[in-house]
């Protein structure tokens, strides 16, 4: 896994170390976390990651901070930005072109709140994670796996793959969110053998068949945020595929993915 880390070729090399430095020295601790840590560990190989996702003790807006003093210190990577959402409070790190991520960092998750909230331990941070194959953590200074909820790895590794929700939130904004998520994970694994997606099931089995309506009643923007996430997770993907998916995991969800694509069709028909 440090491999990936150390590779020059990988857009992200010239940015990580000088951060990671920045950071450590002003007394925090960073992981790397989420897809780049799931993929490497069920040995799908470095092509299979994009960008680097990494948390740690420092609150989005000192990680920024940090960062941008480490890129202004560096002359070939002074262009990068590194804006903060106030939505989500991930700071990217943005290549010159200001389009493609590099790094995006999210301080340790806090749940509980209406807002988004960082400032929590490990175990505690696990929990608030879609799905507990992406709790897992890789400490690359100490060269360190962390399972903090002790269950990642092992649905990771099981014969049967187990996509099993962390943040079982009532929510149905964070509902949806993870529906996406959950099919987006169902059609990228499917060539790679069965899915055990019992626990995540039962817990699909509980949303309400108006979700989507219960979604859309937040307003537009709330709804193209949903749109966003949508494509983002599903937009290269075929809609018989994904509403093949989407019904393993209820009506709900389901109805869900047809009300999306529906609205990405009228969506597209109108421009």
């Amino acid at each position: 896994m440090n491999d990936l880390l150390v590779d020059g070729s990988a857009p992200w090399a010239r940015v990580l170390h000088p951060i990671a430095r920045t950071i450590r020295a002003a007394g925090h601790e960073l992981w790397l976390s989420g897809g780049a840590t799931r993929e490497l560990i069920a040995g799908r190989g470095r092509e299979a990651v994009r960008d680097l996702d990494l948390t740690g003790t420092a609150p989005a807006g000192r990680f920024a901070e940090l960062a941008r003093q480490t890129l202004e210190e560096d002359g070939e990577t002074y262009e990068l930005r590194t804006p903060v959402s106030p939505d989500s409070l991930v700071c990217t790190v943005l290549d010159t072109d200001l389009s493609t991520p590099l790094i995006e960092y999210r301080g340790l998750g806090l749940g509980g709140f209406g807002v988004p909230a960082t400032g929590t331990d490990l175990v505690a941070d696990s929990r608030q994670r879609d799905f507990t194959v992406n709790s897992i953590l890789y400490d690359f200074e100490r060269h360190l796996v962390i399972d903090a909820g002790e269950r990642g790895l092992l649905h990771l590794s099981a014969p049967a793959r187990a996509l099993v929700p962390g943040d079982r939130s009532t929510d149905p904004l964070i509902r949806t969110a993870l529906a996406l998520r959950a099919v987006k994970f169902l059609v990228r694994w499917e060539a790679d053998g069965p899915v055990d997606t019992r626990e995540l099931r039962a817990w699909t089995a509980e949303f309400p068949h108006d979700l989507a309506d219960q979604v859309r009643e937040r307003g537009d923007h709330t709804w193209a945020q949903v749109q966003a996430l949508h494509n983002e997770c599903l937009g290269d993907v075929p809609a018989d595929r994904q509403t093949t998916a989407a019904s393993t995991l209820g009506p709900a969800v389901e109805h869900l993915l047809k009300t999306l694509l529906g609205s990405t069709v009228r969506t597209a028909d109108q421009r």
